[in-house]
């Protein structure tokens, strides 16, 4: 009889999928075929309430970079001599348009993707995650076990940056730091506040670089604190995604069953 952990995707297999969206819209040539992944991605994760809290968290950075991917290409994207805008200095092409669309698309999609898998995945299990996927390729050269180290590492302090990110914040708020009501003279107090978590990240990092050479760190001979047990549920998903997703890439990019 099948529990309830074993009909869950594992980390392993979400990963994988993330791989797969990502490559495959890499690979398209328009805008539709994000358009329509981000879609379904925005249908799936409105299902669970932790997929929604972790994309309501991961749309501020998504707008921000999307203004500005925008406002580049508009600016300064491709010319096809079609203006749509032309104000005196100013001139809009449509293909800047088009381009800002498609990549900010993209920009989107990647966020919000990868928001919706690692969704209730702990930090360092998501590092583990990464770890056991590239583990086979420590073999091939020792960059690929520092490379290995270098994520599981990065991925495991996060929450720690996060946590003295708002210690310092508050205590400078407390001394009158960035309670200022102007927006510029807050963006200007912004260096108060991030000197402070890069000089603790980089003790930290000599903490840790000296605890690993003490401990004899082998790149090749390095194991794994969490090895994720590969599933039924794991191959099914990973099947019906890969799938899915080359039926939807094809009728979309090749397939000519969408008019572009």
């Amino acid at each position: 009889m099948l529990t309830a952990s074993d009909r869950e995707v594992g980390s392993l297999a979400r990963l994988l999928l993330l791989v797969a969206v990502l490559g495959a819209t890499l690979l398209a040539a328009s805008s539709r075929f994000p358009a329509l992944i981000l879609g379904l991605t925005l249908v799936f994760g409105s299902l669970n309430s932790a997929r929604r809290r972790a994309i309501l968290r991961a749309l501020p950075p998504v707008l921000m970079i999307s203004v500005i991917t925008t406002a580049w290409h508009l600016l300064f994207g491709r010319r096809i001599g079609v203006e749509v805008v032309s104000w005196g200095i100013l001139s809009i092409d449509a293909a800047g348009i088009a381009d800002a669309l498609y990549y900010s698309l993209r920009v989107a999609l990647f966020v919000i993707a990868t928001a919706v898998v690692t969704a209730g995945m702990p930090p360092g299990a998501f590092g583990e995650t990464i770890a056991q996927l590239l583990w086979p390729l420590r073999r091939v050269s020792p960059f690929f076990g520092d490379l290995i180290l270098t994520l599981r590492l990065s991925l495991r302090f996060v929450p720690i940056l996060a946590r003295e990110y708002e210690s310092i914040r508050d205590a400078q708020r407390l001394r009158g730091v960035g309670n200022q009501r102007s927006w510029w003279r807050r963006l200007v107090d912004i260096r108060y506040l991030l000197l402070p978590v890069f000089l603790s990240a980089l003790n930290r990092a000599d903490r840790v670089t000296v605890a690993v050479e003490a401990r004899g760190y082998d790149p090749v001979r390095q194991t794994l604190f969490i090895r994720q047990p590969w599933k039924a549920a794991d191959t099914a998903a990973v099947v019906s995604g890969v799938v899915l997703l080359a039926v939807l890439w094809w009728s979309v990019e090749r397939g000519g069953v969408w008019p572009a």
